[in-house]
């Protein structure tokens, strides 16, 4: 059963960029979490498991609140050992670079990157959903 009512979800004021993540539940160890991800970025599209762990969240949630009083800077979501990730990057205008790496571990291996900008008013909902589910 997920642990988080709502969804994350970045509000990127755009229809071609979306960024969702639902029906996360944390690790049976307590150590991080898996989710469902929906990503739209142009016209590539993903649907399917993400997972990270709460050491990166604890490390994002901090990176985030400097953000939001103004400084440049980059956090991730990520696993421990797996390539797959998501930047959430700000520059010194408050754009917001969001770019991951999502792999497809098969015989014949298939990743995605992607990278799109929006700003940073996407940035204290997401601070808030972390927190959440940083307490859940």
């Amino acid at each position: 059963m997920p642990i988080l009512d709502t969804v994350i979800e970045l509000q990127t004021h755009r229809e071609t960029t979306s960024l969702r993540m639902s029906n996360i539940d944390k690790f049976a160890d307590g150590s991080g979490y898996c989710c469902d991800l929906r990503l739209w970025s142009g016209r590539f599209y993903y649907q399917g498991p993400f997972y990270f762990h709460g050491h990166f969240v604890n490390e994002a949630i901090n990176g985030i609140r400097q953000m939001l009083a103004g400084q440049v800077g980059e956090v991730v979501l990520k696993g421990l050992y797996e390539e797959d990730a998501l930047w959430f990057a700000m520059d010194e205008l408050g754009h917001v670079a969001v770019r991951g790496l999502l792999n497809e571990y098969t015989v014949h291996r298939q990743f995605l990157r992607f990278h799109f900008v929006t700003d940073q008013t996407v940035l204290n909902q997401l601070l808030q959903d972390l927190i959440s589910l940083n307490g859940a």
